[in-house]
C-alpha cells in the first residue's frame, strides 16, 4: 500500500510566510511526523497554487520557489527522512509567470475559448489522439 500525503493552496507571500514559521510549522511538522511513526508517508503530493500570484511579492518567481523550497519542502522532508524524489508537485495557475504570455496570445485564446462548449469540444478532441 502507498501512503500519500496531499497538500494544496499554499498561496505563499510574505505575510503568511511569518505566519507559517511563526504559528503552524512547527505543530504540523510535530503532527507529520506522529503520523508518519505510526505508518510512513510514501509520497507527498502538492496540487496547486504553492506560491502566490507567480511570486511577485518576493520579487520574482525563483526567489518565491526557493523559499517554498527551504521553508516548507525542507523541514518537511527533514523531519520525515524523506528524498526531495517524494514530493510531486503539480503547479496551480498561481505558480506561474502571468506576464511570461505574449499578450496577443492571452487574447486570442481567450478569445478563442469563449465558451464551455468550445473548451469541451477541445477536450474531446485531444483526448482522442
Amino acid at each position: 500500500m502507498l501512503r500519500i500525503l496531499h497538500f494544496s493552496d499554499f498561496h505563499l507571500n510574505k505575510k503568511n510566510l511569518e505566519d507559517w514559521n511563526y504559528f503552524i510549522k512547527k505543530s504540523l511538522l510535530d503532527e507529520l511526523k506522529k503520523i508518519h511513526e505510526q505508518e510512513p508517508i510514501d509520497l507527498i503530493v502538492l496540487t496547486g497554487d504553492l506560491i502566490d500570484k507567480g511570486g511577485a511579492v518576493f520579487g520574482s518567481i525563483e526567489k518565491a520557489f526557493e523559499a517554498f523550497r527551504e521553508n516548507i519542502i525542507e523541514p518537511i522532508t527533514h523531519t520525515l527522512g524523506l528524498s526531495i524524489e517524494r514530493f510531486l508537485i503539480i503547479p496551480g495557475n498561481h505558480d506561474l509567470n502571468q506576464k511570461a504570455d505574449k499578450e496577443f496570445t492571452d487574447i486570442g485564446l481567450r478569445s478563442y475559448f469563449a465558451s464551455a462548449d468550445i473548451i469541451q469540444d477541445f477536450i474531446k478532441k485531444w483526448q482522442k489522439r
